[in-house]
C-alpha cells in the first residue's frame, strides 16, 4: 500500500454514540454522547461529574469471584 492515496469522506466515520468517562478511583460512567449537558455535566477542571436524571437503578455489585462454592 505504499505510494497510495486516499481522500477520506467526513461522513464516512460516523460520531460516537457513547462517551466515557473514568475517574481515578475507578468510577466508570457511559452515557450517550448527544445527553444535553443539563442531564449530563463534565467539568474536568474541577473533577466533577453531575447526573441530573431521575434515578431508576440503584443497586451493587457483589465480588463473588474469591468465593468457593460447595
Amino acid at each position: 500500500m505504499a505510494g497510495e492515496s486516499f481522500v477520506l469522506q467526513k461522513n464516512a466515520i460516523a460520531a460516537p454514540r457513547n462517551r466515557r468517562v473514568e475517574t481515578a478511583s475507578g468510577v466508570k460512567l457511559t452515557f450517550p454522547a448527544g445527553l444535553m449537558p443539563s442531564v449530563v455535566s463534565v467539568d474536568r477542571d474541577k473533577g466533577e461529574i453531575i447526573i441530573k436524571d431521575k434515578i431508576t437503578l440503584d443497586d451493587f455489585e457483589l465480588n463473588i469471584s474469591g468465593r468457593v462454592r460447595s
